[in-house]
């Protein structure tokens, strides 16, 4: 299969868990905390093809799922370890781009509904990728407990004392990726403190045809995945 150049730099995506997953007692999260020290990231993820679409339903039985390979997260920046575990696999055919997170949290909560609400201040997990490695361009995805998804086409990287980037949030927003498929499956209570949940999963398909402004081409297999926490409290 021949893929184009403008994939060659690979993808890097990002996921983002809210603040409050981050703020338990580490006595709390012991039984999901990974062993402490730094994460070598500098190994790019081989995003895998399959003949066979993904079957897009929160339950991560499909055979790409128990083939590709398992990328436990870091902590965006220092790279270190975080207090929660969550991990992640990548494939893709012939229409889509597909990502399957698995995020273990004590207390997994989101509220908001509205399309491009502010997801990103709430559990959430986000995917961003460019298509064009040598141009500013990305997409953003942050999709959060619910299913609530804030989208995004980035023209560009934009952000100024008189004008930071939250300046022009609403206007990248714009941008709806139709086709968009996704599934929550929740082990726990939403949105209930009171209780200990174990872990959220999400799968996630990208159909590559709504790519804006980008030819209709698919990933080489490398991909980097990196993780942050967000400021939410």
């Amino acid at each position: 299969m021949t893929l184009s150049p403008y994939w060659r730099a690979g993808l890097t995506l990002l996921l983002t868990l809210a603040t409050a997953v981050a703020c338990r007692a580490a006595d709390d999260a012991a039984s999901t905390a990974p062993e402490q020290g730094k994460i070598d990231l500098n190994q790019p993820y081989h995003c895998m093809f399959t003949e066979t679409p993904v079957v897009i339903d929160g339950v991560l039985d499909d055979p790409v799922w128990q083939k590709a390979p398992l990328v436990s997260m870091a902590t965006y920046g220092k790279r270190e370890r975080p207090l929660s575990l969550t991990e992640a696999r990548m494939a893709y055919d012939r229409d889509y781009l597909y990502v399957a997170f698995k995020a273990y949290d004590e207390d997994i909560w989101s509220y908001l509904t509205e399309r491009d609400s502010s997801t990103a201040s709430e559990d959430v997990l986000e995917v961003f990728f460019k298509t064009h490695p040598e141009r500013p361009a990305y997409f953003n995805f942050e999709i959060n407990a619910l299913g609530t998804v804030y989208d995004a086409y980035h023209v560009r990287r934009a952000g100024t004392p008189e004008r930071p980037q939250s300046f022009f949030y609403k206007r990248w927003m714009r941008w709806d990726c139709e086709g968009l498929r996704m599934a929550i499956n929740i082990h726990g209570t939403l949105n209930d403190p009171t209780d200990r949940d174990e872990y959220w999963i999400m799968e996630v398909a990208i159909p590559f045809r709504k790519a804006a402004n980008s030819p209709p081409v698919r990933p080489l297999p490398a991909v980097v995945f990196t993780t942050t926490k967000s400021g939410a409290a």
